[in-house]
């Protein structure tokens, strides 16, 4: 991880938790068996057994000893460990609305980074010129020279900058792995209209990484464009993220109105799941209640039983590209996206709870 670049550390003249980027979060037991479904008890019997050691560090005037990814990849692989993942069929599941500012980069990235650290093995794919997911993980600088999505979907074989898909994806964990966005991807719309790609082309390229993962997590960009389009054929599960207030819910009605052209243009071949996701729910506000109940009758059974409640930690932890439960594992935020989680690998068949 050595091109990796981290984020800055603490505001001057105010006490804050520093940044630690994604791919340095370090665990306790407690979360190694929380994440693991390994019983605490197994652990310490893998501890005992040296199977695996973690770092002691200094905590105050006492020490403590803290896990790796490496020692979370080594529980999963452990003996005690019940979650097999190598059998699980790949997912795609597209994050996505018309409208933005509805949190759909923080759940997506959020959702990523909390199905990675349960041990399955995702790729995460930025498709937004603003870059919000990679910048959730630590990627706050756009013009490394680092391939993104661009290389693989905006150029055309042969050009000079155009790489193969496989060629795009980077580790960041043992679990969890990136095609970053940057801000090429403004212009990736013109270069898909006047290509001979068929807008299947990037469901073609996801499936070729097929038996390498478990599950693909697309982010895509707050509109109808034809980079979108090729996302939501791409997908198993369209997870529809629907602010409660009352401009989203009635933006709903055109996003539903694409998916439903898109049925009617393509027929079978584009038959995705659709999960609508209350977010930015606050009990205090009316106009919240009354969205939340709007979203309850049109959309029933597609709306997700997790609501998600607004929380100001969320936006702190994505300032520090921290997980919500590294953050806070107390907050509200970090309950309901943990649960939220849960929730979505249950009905893809990937839980193994």
């Amino acid at each position: 991880m050595g091109e990796l670049k981290k984020r800055a550390g603490a505001t001057k003249g105010k006490k804050e938790k520093p940044a630690v980027a994604y791919w340095d979060l370090k665990f306790n037991i407690m979360q190694l068996s929380e994440f693991t479904g390994v019983s605490r008890a197994n652990i310490y019997k893998l501890i005992s057994e040296k199977v695996i050691v973690g770092e002691e560090i200094q905590n105050g005037v006492a020490k403590k000893t803290i896990y790796t990814w490496k020692d979370l990849e080594t529980v999963i692989n452990s003996r005690f460990c019940e979650k097999r993942v190598d059998s699980i069929d790949l997912q795609i599941k597209v994050f996505a609305n018309l409208k933005g500012g509805t949190g759909k980069s923080s759940t997506s990235s959020q959702f990523a980074m909390t199905s990675a650290a349960m041990g399955y093995r995702v790729l995460l794919v930025d498709l937004d010129p603003q870059a919000q997911a990679s910048l959730a993980l630590g990627f706050d600088n756009l013009e490394d020279g680092i391939p993104t999505v661009y290389n693989c979907l905006g150029e055309r074989p042969g050009s000079p900058d155009y790489l193969p898909i496989e060629k795009c994806v980077q580790a960041v964990t043992p679990f969890l792995s990136l095609i970053r966005a940057s801000f090429d991807l403004s212009q990736l719309d013109f270069k898909l209209q006047t290509s001979r790609f068929g807008v299947t082309k990037f469901a073609e390229m996801l499936d070729s990484l097929r038996g390498r993962f478990d599950l693909i997590v697309i982010d895509t960009n707050p509109s109808g464009s034809i980079s979108n389009i090729h996302a939501l054929m791409a997908a198993d599960e369209v997870c529809v993220i629907a602010e409660t207030d009352y401009m989203s819910v009635a933006g709903l009605r055109q996003f539903f109105k694409l998916l439903n052209e898109l049925k009617d243009d393509f027929g079978d071949s584009f038959s995705p799941a659709v999960r609508v996701i209350a977010n930015k729910f606050d009990v205090r506000e009316a106009i919240a209640q009354e969205a939340l109940g709007s979203l309850r009758k049109n959309y029933g059974e597609q709306l997700a039983k997790i609501v998600v409640r607004k929380n100001v930690d969320l936006k702190e932890a994505q300032k520090r590209a921290m997980p919500i439960w590294a953050y806070n594992k107390r907050s509200t935020a970090s309950k309901d996206l943990f649960a939220l989680t849960h929730e979505l690998l249950d009905e893809s068949g990937l839980s193994h709870d």
